[in-house]
């Protein structure tokens, strides 16, 4: 599950959107939306795991979890443009 509320999106996505006339589901199908690498680990390594990103001067956060399901990803909130 992402939780699109939780960081935003570079503008340039913005204008392929607006210029490309294209749905927030296509979006999201189709960039990666200025994530470009994402880890995955358990809940207990977290903290220390952005801390290191961090102070190797990247931006590090939070923006889903592993969920049972059927396979496709799970979407919350609204994408949000910077």
């Amino acid at each position: 599950m992402i939780n699109l509320d939780t960081y935003k999106i570079p503008g340039i996505f913005n204008l392929i959107k607006e210029k490309g006339e294209i749905t927030d589901e296509e979006m999201l199908r189709t960039f990666n939306l200025g994530i470009g690498l994402t880890v995955v680990t358990d809940l207990n390594h977290v903290e220390t795991i952005i801390n290191h990103i961090r102070s190797s001067g990247f931006e590090s956060f939070i923006i889903g979890k592993i969920m049972s399901g059927n396979g496709n990803v799970v979407t919350q909130g609204k994408l949000k443009f910077d």
